[in-house]
């Protein structure tokens, strides 16, 4: 429902947009790359990975890690454009954390030796930017932007064991999670190096509520089914290149 959602929206955006005045239309695209930190439950935490966090939401202990998008903005008049932007980013797991979270879990001082795959996650997003002239020569321009779209990701596999004793162990193969509408805001500011190549930086905030998702543990031979709220939010910084068509 959401990706049917999402498909009604971006055709009626563009639909306006063509009517709004394609004629004078330019297009810019943009490929960026950069940094994703994580935020709120989705980032490092002392909640424990492995169950809810009090509050039906499933902490991700997510690291900051690398981030690419591909953009293409539409420009409809002199201060208006159209975004379609399509974005990956991968964030390890805090192992370091987790390994905690087994001690606190099993109230032990125990050492274990913990496996946890990262998180990676893939939008396809659409837009709106107002266009803002910041010099007088028309070389540099402000962005402030609002975000649509949809979210698809997966809560990671892990594998642990107690070292000191062998008494505990568990594992967990990855869960896909359902796609997520996303919603996000942020501003590039770009810079022109001439009059077909441009510099832009691109910082945004980008937030899903949560997606559902059921796993089975294993700890130490008896299995049991639990089912997470996993809500995925990040601020994103990126230094791309792009080039106006």
């Amino acid at each position: 429902m959401n990706c049917r959602f999402l498909t009604f929206f971006t055709a009626g955006f563009f639909l306006s947009a063509a009517q709004y005045g394609f004629g004078q239309t330019k297009i810019d695209i943009t490929l960026s790359g950069g940094v994703g930190v994580p935020t709120g439950s989705f980032a490092s935490g002392r909640q424990n990975y492995l169950y809810a966090d009090g509050h039906g939401k499933t902490t991700g202990l997510a690291k900051p890690g690398g981030s690419v998008e591909l953009s293409m903005a539409y420009r409809c008049s002199h201060n208006i454009a159209l975004d379609l932007l399509v974005s990956g980013t991968e964030n390890k797991v805090d192992a370091s954390a987790f390994q905690n979270n087994l001690k606190n879990l099993y109230a032990t001082s125990d050492n274990y030796t913990v496996s946890v795959n990262s998180w990676k996650i893939l939008r396809v997003m659409v837009g709106v930017d107002k266009i803002i002239v910041v010099s007088s020569n028309r070389n540099i321009f402000l962005y402030p932007k609002l975000l649509l779209g949809v979210q698809k990701t997966s809560i990671p596999a892990y594998s642990y064991i107690n070292t000191t004793n062998f008494s505990e162990a568990g594992q967990q193969d990855k869960v896909s999670l359902p796609a997520q509408i996303c919603i996000g805001l942020g501003s590039d500011v770009s810079f022109n190096l001439s009059k077909m190549v441009f510099l832009n930086i691109d910082l945004n905030y980008l937030y899903a509520a949560g997606a559902k998702g059921t796993k089975s543990h294993d700890y130490s031979g008896s299995s049991f089914t639990t089912t997470n709220n996993v809500p995925v939010s990040a601020i994103n910084l990126l230094l791309g290149i792009g080039f106006h068509l």
